[in-house]
């Protein structure tokens, strides 16, 4: 009877382990409604965190995500960074477009606190393999 008790124990513990872990069926549904997103590389943003970097780009749309790469070891900003952008609002009269908004995006020039980002269209971001993660 205790022997019982106990396995069914741990496969209960087994369980509820299994339902916080992250599936790959919610990550691609997160990045398939993101259809409509654009994601930017940014160089040279030099010591800008993400705060920063979101006040500035939030006039351009709805922001997805924004990360500025660090340096594990020196635990320094690389001044580089990527963002990715929902078109959100008008500009110049008209309703917001991904190709608007690209467009938009990448002709003006960008200053952050006096220092000057080069905004490029970043590569589609590969699909991640759950075996070489480990």
């Amino acid at each position: 009877l205790f022997t019982h008790i106990r396995r069914r124990c741990w496969e209960d513990c087994r369980d509820r382990s299994r339902s916080r872990s992250r599936s790959r069926d919610r990550k691609k549904t997160k990045s398939e409604a993101n259809g409509d997103s654009q994601r930017f590389f940014l160089k040279n943003t030099g010591e800008l965190d993400d705060w920063k970097i979101q006040s500035h780009f939030k006039r351009y749309g709805e922001i997805l995500s924004c990360n500025v790469l660090m340096d594990k070891r020196k635990k320094q900003y690389r001044g580089m960074g990527f963002i990715t952008l929902k078109p959100e609002g008008y500009y110049r009269g008209k309703k917001n477009t991904k190709q608007m908004m690209i467009e938009w995006v990448l002709e003006e020039s960008h200053v952050v606190n006096g220092v000057k980002i080069d905004v490029t269209q970043a590569d589609e971001k590969p699909e991640e393999d759950e075996d070489r993660k480990r």
